[in-house]
């Protein structure tokens, strides 16, 4: 009885030390993907600037700088408020591939 007993502690601390192994290795998984992930859309954001400010200096020759401004606002206005949109469909599953989607479809 004695050693079922010690038998038992000795695989829940095996136990606890693999799941901290696991633990430690998907953490280290995640973080990577999280960094990733940051600088990507970093990356990101410089490039949207860039895009807005070449697009800037190209109409300004055309139109002048007000307009020009104002247009390339719009064009980033208008691309925000169509994600964002986008955005919120996704989350209430009606959009995609019909992920989320409360519907029961039935095989025959």
């Amino acid at each position: 009885m004695l050693e079922n007993f010690a038998n038992l502690i000795v695989s829940f601390f095996d136990l606890v030390e693999a799941e901290g192994r696991t633990f430690r290795e998907k953490t280290v998984l995640v973080i990577e993907g999280f960094l990733v992930m940051f600088f990507g859309v970093t990356l990101g954001i410089c490039g949207v600037f860039a895009f807005g400010a070449a697009f800037y200096i190209w109409f300004s020759g055309y139109i002048g700088k007000p307009l020009s401004a104002l247009l390339v606002a719009v064009f980033f206005v208008g691309t925000g408020i169509w994600l964002f949109s986008k955005g919120r469909i996704i989350i209430r599953g009606k959009g995609g591939l019909n992920v989320g989607s409360d519907e029961n479809t039935i095989e025959s």
